[in-house]
């Protein structure tokens, strides 16, 4: 899940919406002061990706009140985005949205991701933005989701909306539209992506780093390594995207050593804002890297164990992508029977999650298994052929 893009989950604690004012405190507010503003502590800390911290201010806020309707909803996205999914769903199941249709299509949307069913999370998503037409959040989020799932024409509509709403300049829409021009028209994102980066760090925008980070991963996946350099290394050096993103860099550039090493300190700065999620999606990185490095023993024990955790979490985004890693390194390993059983389980996830372009990769390693397995490595059978891919961006965030 793509749990900085989680949507509008925090920005309803305002008193007044786009579409209507509130009479009375929204479902759920806290009664007492104490839990007001252990509740306005925990929207921030949220806010800024802070997660420990809210966790210590949630903790506060359930000695004071009960946690109920849109409090409930950021408690559910702050377990989810701990990389806590099973306990995040037992939150959820006790949610009650009572007369609110936008808590309910909150509620609707969590329960599909859940259940790993992209187009009922996007059919809420939908439904929300009707609901609140004029809410350019809840457009962003919809806009989100749209390329996650590889639908560019719908995308560009809402890009459309977009631009009316907050301009053509306003940096939450600048490198959107260069994210989707990279995959409509490669030749003019370029041009874009620079625009956005520039127009984002000059007025400060929150949104400066995420620009850039969705720059970075196209050049990267466009082999322009060297151009991509200067602007990771203008990045964070304590951000954890960052960080995943210079590791994925050096693969493309040869460097395990690097890309080991930049695995391994995301992997901390994500356990030390307690973020198990993000943690297990570093490791799956770092068995990526014992696989290129031609230690497909050691990378399938790492496998394991992450599949043993995701399957005990819930952490059901991944779960195809460790089935996938586990049936590469039985490749390795010449156990074909092995690896065709744990590569069909990687795609049937995969296809299961609405994860095309994973189920095509699972797919094509499939293809490499039969291949090794008739001792023609050089040769995979057509049924199983990767097609292009096409520029999309990452989940991890």
């Amino acid at each position: 899940m793509c749990l900085a893009r989680v949507p509008f989950y925090f920005r309803h604690w305002r008193w007044r919406r786009s579409d209507e004012t509130w009479s009375a405190a929204p479902v759920g507010w806290p009664t007492a002061l104490e839990g007001r503003l252990a509740l306005v502590a925990v929207a921030r800390a949220t806010e800024q990706a802070r997660y420990r911290e809210a966790g210590v201010a949630f903790a506060q806020l359930l000695t004071v009140d009960d946690v109920s309707g849109w409090p409930r909803v950021l408690l559910v996205a702050h377990q989810a985005a701990l990389g806590r999914w099973i306990e995040a769903e037992k939150t959820l199941a006790s949610l009650d949205p009572g007369t609110d249709r936008m808590l309910r299509l909150q509620q609707d949307w969590w329960r599909a991701r859940f259940a790993g069913r992209p187009d009922e999370a996007l059919a809420a998503l939908r439904a929300a933005a009707l609901l609140s037409p004029g809410d350019p959040d809840r457009q962003l989020a919809l806009f989100d989701a749209l390329v996650e799932q590889a639908q560019w024409q719908s995308a560009e509509s809402v890009l459309d909306q977009l631009v009316i709403m907050l301009g053509e300049d306003a940096p939450e829409v600048s490198w959107r539209r260069a994210e989707l021009v990279a995959v409509l028209a490669p030749a003019e994102a370029a041009v874009l992506f620079e625009r956005a980066v520039a127009s984002a760090e000059e007025n400060g925008s929150d949104e400066a780093a995420q620009a850039a980070l969705t720059q970075v991963r196209w050049m990267i996946q466009r082999g322009a390594l060297k151009d991509a350099k200067p602007i990771l290394d203008r990045l964070p050096e304590a951000l954890p995207a960052a960080q995943m993103l210079r590791a994925e860099w050096a693969i493309a550039a040869g460097q395990l050593d690097l890309a080991k090493q930049s695995f391994a300190a995301a992997e901390v700065t994500w356990l030390s804002d307690d973020r198990l999620g993000g943690a297990r999606r570093a490791r799956l990185g770092l068995i990526d890297v014992a696989l290129l490095a031609g230690d497909p023993a050691s990378a399938l024990t790492q496998a394991e164990a992450l599949r043993n955790e995701v399957e005990a979490s819930g952490d059901g985004d991944i779960e195809d992508k460790v089935w996938d890693a586990i049936g590469r390194a039985q490749i390795e390993l010449s156990r074909f029977d092995d690896a065709k059983t744990s590569l069909l389980q990687a795609m049937t996830l995969a296809r299961a999650n609405g994860q095309l372009l994973r189920e095509a990769r699972s797919r094509y390693h499939l293809g490499n298994a039969f291949a090794q397995e008739r001792k023609r490595p050089q040769e995979a059978d057509k049924p199983f052929a990767l097609q292009p891919i096409p520029f999309m961006h990452s989940v991890i965030r």
